[in-house]
């Protein structure tokens, strides 16, 4: 019926309109409760007003465009698997930043879990850590820190579809370490890159940048 309604409405509005007069609108049962809502413009504007009230705000929080810090561990690089860890990153959209192979050596370890500054932990995150090489990136986008830890899982025993959950072998062998706040990664980024050997750019897009390739086989 409202359908039906606005049908006759615009054709009224429209033959008064060719003619020169001015337009009032009919009063339905909810507008006489709205003196206001006499007027086309008023009308349509009462409309809006009421439909803004009554939409849920879904999406409250104000996203941040933050970089990360992760360390795709010893293990990660021992079995492979960095590949398919980089592409659920890419997935998600993040921007590669910054990227390296490294042979952490103690001092590095010890001053990025200055945590653990003795006792069994230390020991063993400094053996495992320095046990081969492994590979530092960083991650932009929105929100990074927050959804980066939420992709690896919080522990080995997190749950199917984390990183830590698909691809870590035990309690120890955890494959990524993701900073775990925007200050943290702030540190962490300064300790294993040095600001030349991070780039500053936009996700490329072929569209956007309206490229032909011609392929010749």
């Amino acid at each position: 019926m409202k359908s039906i309604f606005h049908v006759i409405l615009c054709a009224k509005i429209c033959l008064s309109l060719s003619s020169g007069a001015s337009v009032v609108l009919p009063q339905t049962e909810s507008q006489t409760t709205n003196p206001f809502a006499t007027t086309v413009d008023n009308y349509f504007e009462s409309t809006l007003e009421s439909q803004l009230s009554t939409t849920p705000n879904t999406n409250p929080s104000v996203s941040k465009h933050e970089r990360t810090l992760i360390l795709l561990k010893p293990d990660a690089v021992e079995r492979r698997i960095v590949g398919k860890i980089i592409e659920r990153f890419e997935d998600k959209g993040f921007n590669l930043v910054g990227m390296k192979l490294v042979t952490a050596t103690k001092e590095m370890i010890e001053k990025h879990y200055s945590q653990y500054k003795s006792g069994p932990i230390h020991d063993k995150l400094i053996d495992y850590l320095t046990s081969g090489p492994l590979i530092a990136i960083i991650w932009e986008g929105e929100n990074a820190v927050q959804k980066v830890r939420g992709m690896m899982g919080t522990s080995p025993l997190s749950q199917p579809g984390t990183i830590r959950g698909d691809f870590s072998l035990d309690t120890t062998f955890t494959v990524i370490h993701g900073s775990d706040s925007i200050e943290a990664a702030n540190e962490e980024i300064s300790i294993w890159f040095r600001e030349d050997e991070i780039v500053n750019h936009k996700s490329w897009n072929i569209t956007k940048h309206n490229v032909t390739i011609n392929y010749n086989p």
